[in-house]
């Protein structure tokens, strides 16, 4: 619990000073620009209901878009992250559970989101098994409608496990695909589930890691 409050600490000082220089015009983060562009785009909902399965404190890119929606629905398994993420941001309920378990449950509050946003760990595996975001296919696609998915991806190797290796091999067919190989693999994955992928586009995080977004009809 120590452990978590300073975290929290040091991360909602860092996050003071991002909400200053964006209302000074001077800074726009990955997920403000990846909303200005889906918005440039037309292809966000007017009322957005959003999921976000991997929370923490909700103190880094759900700050950005939480205001644009109609709801919220956050999971986070770590009890105090969520009790810092409940207490602090608004329109949104915090679900203290295993996203991706339950999703396969099919336990999720609404049957449709207009955004879900998978910001998964970057070392796997995690929790019961997990690796990144695979664990949420094919499942995960009955809640979209017309909606935007957006995945965490990680284009460039890192120092993946060996098991880490192993499950992006199987997901993917290569450890290492590009972002157009892997957003293949997607498009794929939406078809199966009835959805067409009228445009994806990929959003710069940091050297290891990206946005890899899919606007989604069905």
């Amino acid at each position: 619990m120590k452990t978590q409050r300073r975290q929290i600490a040091r991360d909602a000082a860092k996050r003071g000073i991002i909400d200053v220089a964006q209302k000074a015009g001077r800074l726009q983060t990955p997920m403000t620009q990846l909303m200005g562009t889906l918005d440039a785009y037309g292809v966000l909902a007017r009322d957005i209901h959003a999921l976000e399965l991997f929370g923490m404190h909700g103190l880094w890119h759900t700050r950005d878009y939480v205001k644009r929606c109609a709801s919220l629905e956050l999971y986070e398994i770590d009890s105090a992250y969520a009790a810092y993420a409940a207490r602090t941001l608004s329109n949104t309920e915090v679900v203290v559970a295993d996203s991706i378990e339950t999703v396969k449950a099919g336990r999720l509050r609404r049957d449709k989101y207009d955004l879900i946003v998978s910001d998964n760990p970057y070392h796997a595996p995690y929790g019961k098994g997990y690796a990144e975001h695979f664990d949420l296919f094919p499942e995960l696609l009955r809640c979209i409608g017309d909606g935007v998915l957006v995945l965490a991806f990680y284009p460039f190797r890192g120092e993946f496990s060996d098991e880490h290796e192993r499950r992006r091999e199987a997901f993917y067919g290569k450890v290492d695909p590009s972002i157009d190989e892997a957003a293949a693999v997607y498009t794929e994955h939406l078809a199966n589930a009835g959805l067409s992928c009228p445009k994806y586009l990929y959003t710069y995080r940091n050297p290891r890691l990206g946005y890899l977004t899919f606007v989604c009809r069905r």
